[in-house]
């Protein structure tokens, strides 16, 4: 194997703290992401009204863009195998929810899909976020990865396999794949929870009132590991 340009370590510590404080900085957040757990597992049928309740919630507290909704949910109600693939973590399910048309277009939702699919199977995919490819795509630029070496964000954002594969050998490297919680090893949303925190937190401005309200678990999350990385 290559040696690594640029090492980066995740310990156990600092992954608990970041979840720890995390939502001491971004309460909001914290509110959302139970109500769409709760939502997920309360209305969990693949009828076009499940889906739409769901899509709904998760297109609002996620901002992701999606102007037609209700195309979506029925796009996704219309899908073979949808509800087989994402309890057994079919990747290729993403692309398929990702892709739809509207008004003769085709649109790629990516972000969404991968969402959708994490609240969908808790912990089988990896979300597909903007503020994780920036991430990604600045590691690679510092030689970080081996294996992917030669990625783009737009490919990121267009090829979830790819992402997939960027995710796995970034868990590999940094030590995240060495974390536990609850007992056994993180899945994705776990690692998602604090990549997304981390990255989300040190976009606030110090003086923020986000920032003030919780100036020891601001400081705490901003000096973590993976905010090493500018």
């Amino acid at each position: 194997m290559a040696k690594l340009s640029f090492t980066l370590h995740i310990s156990q510590q600092d992954y608990d703290d970041t979840i720890a404080n995390r939502y001491a900085v971004l309460p909001k957040y914290g509110v959302e992401a139970a109500i769409l757990q709760r939502i997920f597992a309360s209305y969990s049928t693949f009828s076009y009204e499940d889906i739409l309740l769901r899509s709904t919630l998760l297109n609002q507290f996620y901002s992701t863009a999606i102007l037609d909704i209700r195309s979506m949910a029925e796009h996704i109600a219309h899908l073979p195998n949808v509800a087989t693939d994402l309890q057994q973590g079919v990747v290729n399910v993403v692309p398929q929810i990702a892709r739809v048309m509207h008004n003769g277009k085709q649109w790629n939702h990516t972000s969404f899909a991968s969402k959708f699919a994490s609240y969908q199977n808790n912990g089988a995919f990896p979300i597909m976020d903007s503020l994780v490819v920036d991430v990604f795509a600045k590691l690679r630029m510092l030689g970080f990865f081996v294996k992917n070496t030669k990625f783009s964000k737009e490919t990121l954002r267009t090829n979830y396999s790819l992402y997939v594969d960027v995710y796995n050998e970034f868990v590999a490297l940094s030590g995240m794949g060495k974390l536990i919680q609850n007992g056994r090893p993180l899945n994705y949303k776990e690692v998602d929870d604090y990549l997304w925190a981390s990255r989300k937190i040190k976009l606030l401005d110090p003086n923020s009132p986000e920032a003030k309200a919780a100036p020891v678990a601001y400081a705490q999350v901003i000096g973590n590991a993976i905010n090493i990385i500018p």
